[in-house]
């Protein structure tokens, strides 16, 4: 119940802020609905998984400041937001995931081997 309160709150959130980045120009209610499905889901993923890494939360923001800045700064429909988008989302887990699997490493023996 509470991973849904906190991921309508930072949807809700992250829609306020879209609304006023964008350009003088209409709304394009598509290119809003692409941006605001990557911050939620990836904010359940945390909340799920990121439990004894806190410091994703700070990824998470990182990721909801430049989707507003990709929106304000890319031109057109929909379908010309999507390359920039998903290739900012993917470094983004792509740095996110190199520390994450130095730290299993870390902390991760092999396991012993059983003598004959």
């Amino acid at each position: 119940m509470f991973c849904c309160i906190v991921s309508a709150v930072i949807a809700a959130g992250f829609s306020f802020l879209l609304l006023f980045a964008k350009r003088g120009d209409s709304m394009d209610l598509p290119r809003i609905f692409i941006l605001i499905t990557w911050v939620p889901g990836y904010a359940y993923w945390i909340f799920l998984t990121g439990r004894q890494q806190p410091w994703k939360w700070l990824v998470l923001l990182f990721m909801a400041a430049g989707l507003v800045a990709i929106n304000s700064r890319v031109p057109g429909d929909y379908v010309e937001l999507f390359r920039p988008v998903a290739l900012f989302v993917g470094l983004t887990w792509l740095a996110s995931g190199a520390p994450t699997l130095a730290l299993y490493i870390r902390r991760t023996q092999p396991p012993a081997t059983e003598a004959e």
